[in-house]
């Protein structure tokens, strides 16, 4: 696979501390001799730079699930089309993608991804024995998570979806697995 160069890298706005690196696969064994992962997470000093490195560095091994809810997500005002739905905005679309990754990035399983009649899109993370977790990314800019935990319900309203991840989400997620 080839490299990029240091210089594409600034061009590209990738993080500041990437440009030391000659091209990606440097890069890659570096991050590889960080990442001590424990059920897929990494821990010890590399948990703090986690959610700052580059997509690709962190999602490279389970592409294709993390490729197909994107995917999902901007489909979304195809699909919101043919449902004869509002079409979500690109606030919308911009907070759903950014969730998406966040939530692949912990639980590295299929998010789902779908429009709503109300022009939201839904991104859910199935678990298993009748749990969920969805966050309803708003055409406005807020967010809904709510939190289906076998029967047990909680949910929290955000006037700017920029503000997730938080504790309320992180921990949701963490519970889905029984």
């Amino acid at each position: 696979m080839k490299g990029l160069s240091s210089a594409s890298w600034v061009e590209n706005d990738m993080s500041p501390f990437t440009s030391c690196f000659e091209d990606r696969a440097v890069f890659d064994a570096h991050v590889s001799s960080l990442l001590v992962e424990y059920d897929g997470l990494p821990t010890g000093p590399a948990k703090d730079t986690f959610n700052k490195l580059p997509d690709w560095a962190l999602f490279e091994r389970d592409d294709e699930l993390l490729q197909d809810a994107l995917a999902d997500v901007d489909g979304s005002p195809d699909e919101a089309k043919a449902e004869a739905y509002p079409i979500p905005t690109t606030t919308a679309l911009g907070n759903a993608r950014r969730i998406v990754r966040f939530m692949y990035g912990l639980l590295r399983r299929r998010i789902e991804a779908y429009p709503t009649p109300d022009a939201e899109i839904a991104v859910v993370a199935p678990g298993g024995s009748g749990r969920s977790v969805m966050v309803l990314c708003e055409s406005e800019g807020g967010a809904l998570v709510t939190v289906n935990l076998s029967g047990n319900h909680r949910r929290a309203r955000y006037s700017q979806a920029d503000t997730l991840p938080d504790a309320f989400l992180r921990e949701a997620l963490a519970d889905l697995d029984p």
